[in-house]
């Protein structure tokens, strides 16, 4: 069964991601709700214990958030966890709690994908956590995907368990994948990438998949990819994270400010530690 990982802030885009990630795992999974707090020093002349007073707080709206999905749902395995400190360092933790096999993460803004992410918990998780990561825009619809973009630069995978989670998910829906070789312009296909390009599709064998390939040089690959998405009406893009890649040229902050890749459907970060 899977351990999936949801940190929340009681926000209505917490209880978005919440949903979503339901929608596609139901009772197959065992789920944590958790939420980070963290209260910055204040006088020692305070009467009042406010530690106490916010660690009760936070343990009643955790309650509520999980007793409004059971509502929905029953049969859902669903326990609450709360950390005191920074957010990122306590996600990082409860993963290696729980052995989390997912996170998912409400993102909010409207100015890109790699600009909200950028700078932000999600970004600051995908790069520190090793499980893959779920984000889920506050402009997301709340369906299951059904047509899957899985951009890709060819770097040699280093195991198959790398997209499993991607796998799983096809697999659950019998959704479509896009597989998307994002190349340089004048860039000329090597030995290496068509040898890795036939690897990646002996990973797919057995299910629903089609190869696209597009050209853009590396300002543009945002741009480009976000117009292939919504060229496809694709409900969700999933790419590898590790440096030097595709993922860390597209988020990378030196570029943040021409990114526009799309805000309105969800992103899947997995990680190749290979």
């Amino acid at each position: 069964m899977h351990k999936i990982l949801l940190p929340t802030d009681f926000s209505e885009n917490s209880g978005k991601a919440n949903k979503y990630v339901i929608n596609i795992f139901g009772k197959d999974a065992a789920y944590t709700l958790m939420h980070a707090w963290y209260m910055p020093n204040y006088s020692t002349e305070m009467v009042l214990p406010v530690d106490d007073v916010l660690a009760e707080e936070v343990k009643i709206e955790l309650d509520k958030e999980r007793e409004a999905l059971l509502k929905k749902s029953p049969d859902l395995k669903i326990k609450t966890k709360m950390s005191y400190g920074d957010a990122v360092g306590c996600i990082d933790d409860m993963v290696e709690e729980i052995k989390a096999d997912l996170i998912v993460m409400g993102t909010k803004g409207s100015s890109g994908m790699a600009e909200i992410l950028v700078g932000s918990n999600t970004a600051s998780v995908i790069q520190s956590v090793t499980v893959p990561v779920l984000a889920i825009p506050e402009q997301a619809e709340v369906k299951l995907p059904k047509k899957i973009v899985f951009a890709t630069d060819l770097h040699e995978i280093s195991s198959p368990k790398v997209i499993k989670p991607l796998k799983e998910i096809v697999q659950k829906l019998s959704a479509h994948i896009l597989v998307l070789n994002v190349m340089k312009e004048h860039e000329a296909p090597d030995l290496d990438k068509t040898l890795e390009r036939e690897k990646l599709e002996n990973l797919f064998t057995g299910l629903d998949y089609s190869y696209h390939i597009i050209l853009a040089d590396k300002q543009e690959i945002a741009h480009a990819i976000d117009e292939f998405i919504h060229r496809e009406k694709a409900d969700m893009v999933a790419m590898i994270a590790r440096k030097a890649n595709l993922f860390d040229r597209i988020f990378h902050k030196s570029i943040t400010h021409k990114i526009a890749l799309h805000t309105d459907i969800p992103l899947l970060a997995m990680h190749d530690l290979g």
